[in-house]
């Protein structure tokens, strides 16, 4: 049984104990993914700045095995929420994750679209105006602005261009339709903030409108 049971019932969540999620969760061992995905988020509201959990998340998402990719994604859901311990880094690993996830390579398309709902529920939990603050405004016009970049790192990646070292979303990961389909559900789910908070219509102005006015996804795109 997982490793620090006792201690998290106490509401205590110890490193060594998430540490071990990766050693326990394996394809005949569910049980301890499901204990593992509680573990992990009640974990991040408090080590969420040092980035442990997603490094775990990390680790197992590289095992390709899906149910175990399902319950990383339901804790991405969980972790990614306007708290204090939400850090920009903490996030740009947390998208990462499900951006790997989304790779046009992964084999399992039903992961994808998993992904794809962790990413929407995430940031439709980052636009609550009622927990809205600076801090989390500026990150989330920054993972805003991610998506918008990726329909050109990708057009860009297809004619040989170099990658973008610094990118949330590595060229080639995320589909252009995916990331458009982000964008506009989170304009049209908070409508308001887009159009009277100033971050936000900056956002709108700059990158989200002349992309969705412009981009083009051609029918025999690989990126469909």
């Amino acid at each position: 049984m997982y490793a620090g049971t006792r201690a998290n019932r106490r509401g205590k969540v110890g490193l060594a104990g998430v540490h071990r999620l990766a050693e326990l969760c394996s394809p005949n061992d569910y049980e301890n993914i499901v204990i593992g995905a509680s573990r992990l988020r009640r974990c991040g509201a408090t080590h969420a700045t040092d980035g442990t959990p997603v490094a775990v998340l990390e680790t197992l998402t590289a095992r390709h095995e899906a149910q175990v990719d399902y319950k990383v994604l339901q804790t991405i859901s969980l972790l990614v929420r306007p708290h204090a311990s939400l850090t920009r880094a903490v996030l740009k690993r947390c998208v990462g994750v499900c951006a790997a996830l989304m790779d046009v390579s992964h084999g399992e398309g039903g992961i994808k679209v998993a992904a794809l709902a962790a990413l929407d529920q995430s940031a439709m939990s980052l636009l609550d105006v009622s927990a809205m603050d600076e801090r989390i405004a500026e990150m989330t016009a920054e993972y805003l602005t991610e998506l918008c970049l990726v329909p050109g790192r990708n057009d860009a990646a297809a004619r040989g261009a170099s990658a973008d070292e610094d990118a949330w979303i590595p060229a080639g990961k995320m589909p252009n339709r995916f990331a458009i389909e982000l964008i506009e559900a989170a304009l049209s789910g908070s409508a308001p903030l887009f159009s009277t908070h100033p971050t936000f219509v900056i956002l709108v102005k700059t990158r989200a409108a002349p992309l969705l006015l412009s981009v083009r996804v051609p029918a025999t795109s690989a990126w469909r």
